[in-house]
């Protein structure tokens, strides 16, 4: 009768420790997807305001660095969230570097505003809540 205690508790450890460890997982990945698409967010945001001020030139150099920022954090989301929305994102930064380059300002800036709308909703999607994991 011992043993079968002592083999019960130890199951419960291990299932303790597993729930601990994924929960901890789970928050360090929400954690990196909000600081990333956050990060993002802003960078687009500023080139929002060099369009506002028509700065072509530093909006179009700006949108290449988000390209490129956005390419490295995309295969690491590529892992964890819904491939449409990626490629939702993908389209509209690529329109906005057209846009730039074709001088259509304004649908530069209605893009921008779209990939800051696209990270905002993967903040709040996958941000760690009780209701998200009922």
């Amino acid at each position: 009768m011992k043993n079968k205690t002592i083999y019960s508790l130890r199951a419960v450890l291990m299932i303790l420790v597993l729930v601990v460890g994924l929960l901890s997982l789970s928050l360090g990945l929400g954690a990196y997807i909000r600081d990333r698409a956050g990060s993002l967010s802003r960078d687009v945001e500023g080139i929002s305001i060099l369009l506002e001020t028509n700065e072509l030139g530093q909006a179009g150099n700006q949108a290449e660095e988000v390209t490129e920022k956005w390419e490295k954090t995309r295969n690491t989301f590529h892992m964890m969230l819904d491939h449409n929305e990626l490629d939702r994102i993908d389209n509209a930064i690529q329109r906005l570097q057209l846009c730039i380059k074709t001088g259509q300002i304004a649908r530069a800036y209605e893009e921008a505003g779209l990939i800051r709308s696209q990270m905002e909703q993967l903040m709040r999607k996958d941000s760690f809540r009780l209701a998200n994991i009922l």
